[in-house]
């Protein structure tokens, strides 16, 4: 089982790393036709995309994973129709929640009244995305996934550097170049599942019931969790600039790469670890923690890499207008590196159905998180932002890391 595991972990490496190379691919080009400002507007609409597929569906999807190895195929598709229908209605009433406030959401974050929606739009189809990944992930079918993933990261790409470069869109042309591919491809991935039997769009009260139970603490999750990602680049565009922001952004950007290449493995990981942890073997328990220090210990690895290599990236990669960008790669290396060990942790306590211990510490971590970046770039500028958001990180992965060893002991006991 382990070679098959490592197998298609390498795959969904080969797979995530085109896709999660799009910023740094797209770097040397958005660099040299963007300015630092029209690079914090697109920071922005990524902040308000991360809040909107914070609340959409209610964090229903976030059952999909582990509802696949309690329920029949019959019983899963429904269960996924109904997230999928749940996530239409909660779309709706988001939308109007947006046009109501319209002016107020500008005010925040930079963008004009007109693109607003089109952060739904995007938090929406990143939902329906991760709902057919899941499923595409569960049933171990990574040449599947692969051919969907690489699609949507070619086409995001070209599209992009179209709008960006030949059309002159500027920033507009990087929007519309994530949001096309995105709601394209995941709207032919839910046709393919519905077409393969593995979604029903129907209504369940009973199956609806069963996902706001485990989703609704996700979402407030979700949100404590987005507040920890995005709050800097918040903080950074009202108390100092937007076009700091956008050098900031730039130096999350390649920080980002530590998070990418966790995804990879994570991808065959969940449903793998889900499956061991249901049987609760003792000795397989004990391997699992055995591997997982030596994934902490990889993850340490490529940030100290990355930390020593991110300023000559940058010089290759990004134009003199973006240098400013290197002194944010140290801290926010490290808030990556404890952010993907943070989720490791996270996958034992989804498995226990205890989401409300994730929203309870994401909430709590959230909302010093706000407050010390509000307080740490007030007094140091968007260099404090980034030290905030570091501290914030350790702090949830070391609580969570606590919370998912007592539940596994627990259960074990």
């Amino acid at each position: 089982m382990l070679p098959k595991l490592f197998r298609h972990a390498a795959i969904y490496t080969v797979i995530n790393a085109l896709n999660s190379a799009i910023p740094l691919l797209l770097l040397p080009i958005l660099t040299r036709y963007l300015n630092p400002s029209e690079y914090g507007l697109i920071a922005m609409f990524s902040v308000l995309s991360a809040i909107v597929a914070a609340i959409a569906g209610l964090g229903t999807h976030g059952a999909v994973t582990r509802e696949f190895f309690l329920r029949n195929k019959k019983e899963f598709a429904e269960f996924v129709g109904t997230c999928i229908l749940i996530l239409l209605i909660s779309s709706f009433f988001l939308c109007a929640g947006i046009l109501l406030f319209n002016k107020s959401l500008t005010n925040i974050t930079g963008i004009p009244k007109i693109w607003l929606v089109s952060a739904l739009i995007m938090g929406a189809s990143q939902i329906l995305s991760s709902i057919g990944l899941a499923i595409l992930q569960v049933r171990k079918l990574p040449i599947i996934y692969g051919v969907f993933q690489v699609t949507l990261s070619v086409t995001n790409i070209i599209l992009s550097i179209v709008l960006v470069e030949w059309v002159g869109l500027g920033w507009v042309g990087r929007v519309i170049g994530q949001i096309i591919p995105s709601l394209g491809i995941s709207l032919l991935m839910i046709v393919f599942l519905i077409n393969e039997g593995w979604i029903r769009l129907s209504f369940s009260r009973d199956k609806a019931r069963d996902a706001l139970r485990y989703g609704l603490p996700l979402v407030f999750h979700a949100l404590g969790a987005t507040a920890v990602a995005t709050s800097d680049r918040s903080f950074i565009t009202n108390l100092v600039s937007a076009h700091e922001t956008g050098l900031y952004f730039v130096g999350a950007q390649l920080a980002m790469t530590i998070t990418f290449l966790a995804d990879s493995f994570n991808r065959a990981y969940a449903p793998w670890l889900f499956e061991k942890l249901k049987e609760g073997n003792s000795e397989m328990m004990h391997r699992i923690q055995l591997g997982t220090y030596f994934y902490y210990a990889v993850i340490f690895l490529i940030t100290a890499l990355l930390i020593l290599a991110g300023p000559l990236i940058l010089k290759l990669i990004a134009g003199p207008k973006f240098f400013g960008a290197s002194q944010y790669i140290f801290w926010l290396a490290l808030a990556n590196a404890f952010g993907s060990m943070y989720y490791m942790e996270s996958l034992r306590i989804q498995f226990n159905g205890k989401t409300e211990y994730l929203a309870f510490i994401t909430l709590t971590i959230g909302t010093l998180n706000i407050l010390l970046c509000y307080f740490m770039t007030l007094r140091e500028g968007a260099i404090g932002a980034a030290k905030a958001t570091t501290i914030s990180q350790l702090l949830i992965f070391l609580i969570t890391w606590l919370v998912a060893t007592k539940l596994i002991k627990n259960k074990m006991n």
